[in-house]
């Protein structure tokens, strides 16, 4: 048999890793926030108008993909801006490529 997902491979702890990815992008609104930001770095409030959701919720949202470590921010004045972070660029557009986003 096969161990190479056994508890202390590598690979065991990219599943671990895989697995909150997966779930942090599970969330429809995760999702429509993706689809937003592989157009262009948005802030929070912007966001939150463009989508008809709380700015709250929209912070929770971001705050979990940012966690997961798809998206990084950039503070520029009073606002913060969020973007997909480079090495997901590629990754989110292949997995949005039913929906035209260019």
């Amino acid at each position: 048999m096969n161990n190479c997902c056994t508890r202390g491979s590598k690979n065991f702890e990219k599943i671990g890793k895989s697995l909150d990815i997966l779930k942090a992008v599970s969330e429809p609104n995760r999702l429509r926030i993706l689809c937003n930001l592989s157009k262009i770095d948005i802030c929070v409030c912007d966001l939150a108008g463009n989508m008809e959701v709380s700015h709250n919720l929209i912070s929770f949202h971001l705050k979990t993909l940012f966690k997961a470590g798809i998206l990084d921010k950039r503070k520029d004045g009073n606002k913060i801006f969020y973007f997909i972070k480079k090495e997901w660029k590629e990754r989110i557009k292949h997995f949005f490529s039913f929906i035209d986003i260019t």
